[in-house]
């Protein structure tokens, strides 16, 4: 029995805690505000414009290429060799 009274004496203890953190900011805020982080429905949006033709997937897609793979691949004249930075670069692509 002093087993058990001191299981719900614990989890009351734990009960009336204070709350710290998104459980505060959920009950004393706006409702729905931990669920939305502000991009919700950027798919949609995403979607809409490039069926639209407002937004080019293709450019997109190539300038994003552009930027994270260098689109260039060196070797030496008249051979058909490739080094170790031009593999490289075929690699990344």
């Amino acid at each position: 029995m002093k087993r058990y009274l001191a299981i719900s004496g614990l989890f009351v203890t734990v009960a009336c805690a204070s709350p710290d953190g998104d459980v505060v900011r959920s009950y004393f805020g706006e409702a729905g505000s931990l669920v939305d982080n502000g991009a919700f429905g950027e798919a949609s949006m995403n979607n809409h414009l490039v069926m639209t033709g407002e937004r080019s997937y293709v450019f997109d897609l190539a300038n994003r290429f552009a930027s994270e793979v260098d689109s260039t691949v060196n070797f030496s004249f008249d051979s058909d060799v490739l080094d170790a930075g031009a593999r490289d670069t075929l690699r990344e692509q």
